[in-house]
């Protein structure tokens, strides 16, 4: 018998995990490719890091080196296996649940960037996302999407090259520039001194969006295909980084429900069912008196260490 079940957490978490077994073969932890073949040279341990390119693995019968043997009629039986982030295993313990259902109906908008972001998926790419925030009661906006409409007016910015074309204050809201990257339907985002593309791309500059086909076409030639799009049933848009977050006060039934969440001892583990995954940021109060409790006790503990070549005076 050999099982295998992915842990799918950020790259770089530590993860350890424990179980018990009627036939002594216990899970352990192993980084293994994306498809959970195995992969050169990793070990295995009840503690362990997930490595970028890889993916994380709960398995038993590593390599086939501890055989799991099961006969007609015999049961082989795991209990309390628990996976903890950390790199202490953690014991079993039953479980206790609560719920906060928040609709989003829109999701919550994202855009990739290469630094910045707020939110890493479990890939490690960081993204620019819209946020509620129960903390402060708000709704934060920092992603826009926006159609292009009204008559497209493309020009020949001056000191750039020929084909280049920049539609000038054509957007109403006002985006970040120069810094993370943006979305499209009708191109892909590219930084201008990365080069030529062989194929269409765009950048955005605060209410300016600039365009770059593929080949060397008249400005005229640019004003009548967006002319077009924007005519279509799939009119052009961007989603882009807001200058300025946009904050909206939360409801007071939304708060309520997020007021009446508790943490549990020793350990409470908070989870998303959303597809796909949001990211969850918790600060929670911690018990003062145990906190303080378990600090006085440490110190009552401590040896008393003397130094012999101490002269007393």
């Amino acid at each position: 018998i050999f099982i295998r079940v992915p842990i799918d957490v950020p790259v770089g978490t530590t993860v350890s995990i424990s179980s018990q077994s009627s036939d002594g073969i216990k899970f352990k932890l192993q980084n293994r490719r994306t498809d959970g073949g195995v992969a050169e040279g990793e070990v295995t341990g009840y503690t362990l890091v997930r490595k970028k390119g890889l993916r994380l693995f709960a398995i038993c019968n590593p390599f086939g080196n501890d055989s799991v043997s099961v006969v007609t009629g015999q049961t082989a039986t795991y209990t309390n296996v628990v996976v903890n982030i950390g790199s202490t295993a953690l014991p079993w313990e039953p479980y206790e649940s609560q719920t906060l259902t928040y609709p989003t109906p829109n999701g919550l908008p994202g855009i990739p960037v290469d630094s910045g972001g707020n939110y890493t998926d479990v890939d490690g790419q960081q993204w620019i996302c819209d946020e509620v925030d129960f903390g402060r009661g708000k709704y934060v906006q920092r992603v826009k999407k926006e159609e292009l409409t009204g008559t497209p007016n493309f020009k020949i910015p001056d000191n750039i090259d020929l084909r280049r074309f920049k539609w000038a204050s054509c957007l109403t809201n006002t985006y970040k520039d120069g810094i993370n990257s943006s979305l499209s339907n009708f191109a892909s985002f590219q930084y201008w001194s990365t080069g030529t593309s062989n194929h269409p791309i765009f950048a955005v500059s605060e209410k300016d969006v600039y365009f770059k086909p593929t080949a060397s076409i008249s400005k005229e030639e640019v004003n009548r295909l967006f002319t077009q799009m924007i005519a279509s049933e799939n009119p052009p848009y961007i989603l882009g980084q807001l200058q300025t977050p946009i904050e909206t006060i939360l409801s007071p039934d939304k708060i309520s429900v997020y007021t009446t969440l508790t943490s549990y001892k020793p350990c409470t583990t908070i989870t998303t069912d959303s597809k796909p995954t949001a990211g969850i940021v918790v600060n929670y109060v911690v018990d003062t008196k145990a906190y303080i409790d378990k600090k006085i006790a440490a110190l009552t503990n401590l040896p008393i260490q003397v130094n012999p070549y101490k002269r007393e005076t």
